[in-house]
């Protein structure tokens, strides 16, 4: 059978289980609004800008921002589209898993030993969750994976180099992992070499840089600076976050990398994926975790975390003499990560069925608001996403992600939500919203967030605001257009 006929065989089955898995646990997360608005207003002619006429940089996407603008350019719904590129995207990594397990295990390996990762990222939970969630998860997965292949290829020229510096305008983060990269460059490919195919990081990461600087007037994304901070609890809350993905793959990330250091022949290309697993597990205790479910934050490591795993089960049940004996302990073994991965389908389905509790809810919000507002009306609320992108209208975010003076606000972090800890009341007022749209003072919340909190005890909220219970409950202005056209104010 000819190669691509068996490669054909192998993963046409592999797309059917991931599509069939990633549609299942579909749900688009409330945040993913935020870059539909960013995207549709670029195509509209407004710029990167979340409200009309406020430069302030709320996402740290710009290349999936740019091709959600593209979509809408192109007249397609961009909610429904980045579904698809985000689960289409989920299948290319799938590939570029069995191109990173090639390069480990070498060209003499038997094939079924570079398929067997891609097999396992296919059926894993947290992967095809991600995957369709609207956001920029599965684009930075493929290319950090697809980049480690094409580093660890001996022939590469450009490709590794260009997909690391893409992958940094998709997340971040991304480009640590370059710094992994250039270090095994050196090793490998020597100083100069590696000095040279840094070029394209420098200019597509460097360029993005200097336009944020010029266009937005920050060095750091403005998510950064309302959702980052840096103390003793923020490290704590990101050890807890780390703890509680190695409970969801029952610690067998540690053993695993254990093994390869003891066993492993080939160090160096091993060092280089376990640095890329060390990288993000550092980063996500860095910035104290996050509050969204299914570890978005530690995905793009997950198809190099399960590379690892397989390689260090072959390795270790090598050592087993007798044929039988070994072909025992490697299905058994496999058998376990399965088992594994299948125990995380309980919590993607929770994440799943409350993601898409929140949606109807805000949506249903979005549709109220636009029925009883004026358009040019200005809502302060928490989860912007929804409502801002439905609505249209002006959004003043109160934990600052779209809102620049929020965002440097000098508040305590690190004891509270992940990414929900900033706040200014007196600045909410000060900008006087015609809506108010946050959990109603006295109501039981599981979570009381520090923003809510401040607002609430606020003496202005109940001087100049009352509460509104109709379809929607919520604050609006004394006098204002919501109340008149509602009448439904009440204590």
């Amino acid at each position: 059978m000819k190669g691509w006929l068996r490669e054909a065989v192998i993963f046409i089955p592999l797309a059917a289980l991931f599509f069939a898995l990633a549609f299942f646990l579909n749900v688009r997360h409330d945040d993913a609004y935020i870059s539909y608005r960013y995207a549709e207003n670029i195509a509209n002619g407004y710029g990167p800008v979340y409200n009309v006429g406020e430069r302030v940089e709320g996402y740290t996407c710009v290349l999936w921002i740019l091709l959600l603008a593209a979509v809408a350019k192109a007249g397609l719904d961009v909610a429904r589209m980045s579904v698809a590129l985000g689960i289409g995207f989920g299948w290319l990594t799938i590939i570029a898993t069995s191109w990173v397990a090639y390069q480990v295990s070498g060209e003499s390996a038997a094939r079924w030993r570079r398929w067997i990762p891609s097999f396992l990222v296919a059926i894993c939970p947290f992967f095809a969750f991600n995957a369709g969630t609207g956001m920029e998860t599965a684009l930075t997965t493929f290319l950090v994976t697809a980049a480690l292949g094409f580093v660890l290829y001996e022939r590469d020229k450009w490709c590794a180099p260009v997909l690391l510096g893409l992958a940094s305008l998709s997340r971040p983060d991304a480009v640590l992992c370059a710094g992994a990269a250039f270090l095994y460059d050196a090793r490998v490919r020597k100083l100069r070499k590696a000095l040279l195919r840094t070029l394209p990081l420098i200019v597509l990461f460097g360029g993005q840089m200097v336009f944020r600087i010029v266009y937005y007037g920050d060095v750091l994304p403005n998510t950064y600076y309302a959702k980052v901070g840096f103390s003793a609890d923020v490290l704590e809350r990101g050890m807890r976050y780390i703890v509680r993905f190695l409970r969801a793959w029952w610690y067998l990330p540690i053993p695993a990398i254990v093994a390869m250091s003891l066993f492993r022949r080939d160090r160096l290309r091993y060092g280089l994926l376990t640095a890329v697993v060390a990288i993000y597990t550092v980063y996500a205790i860095r910035v104290g975790g996050d509050f969204m479910p299914c570890f978005r934050f530690l995905l793009p490591m997950v198809p190099i975390m399960l590379v690892l795993v397989t390689e260090s089960l072959i390795e270790l049940t090598a050592l087993i003499r007798q044929a039988q004996w070994r072909l025992v302990c490697r299905v058994a073994s496999f058998a376990l990560v399965v088992a594994v991965l299948g125990s995380q389908m309980q919590a993607a389905v929770k994440s799943r069925d409350a993601g898409r509790a929140w949606n109807l809810r805000k949506m249903a919000a979005a549709r109220y608001f636009l029925e009883k507002l004026p358009s040019d009306s200005l809502i302060a609320t928490d989860g912007i996403g929804i409502i801002g992108y439905i609505t249209k209208m002006p959004i003043l975010d109160v934990l600052g992600k779209v809102d620049r003076h929020i965002a440097h606000s000098n508040v305590p972090m690190g004891s509270g939500f992940p990414g929900h800890e900033k706040y200014d009341a007196d600045y909410v007022f000060d900008q006087d919203p015609d809506v108010i749209f946050i959990p109603i003072s006295g109501e039981g919340r599981f979570v009381v967030l520090p923003a809510w909190k401040s607002i609430w005890e606020h003496p202005l909220l109940h001087e100049r605001y009352e509460v509104v219970r109709d379809r929607v409950t919520y604050y609006a202005r004394k006098g204002s257009a919501t109340e008149a056209r509602d009448g439904r104010s009440g204590p």
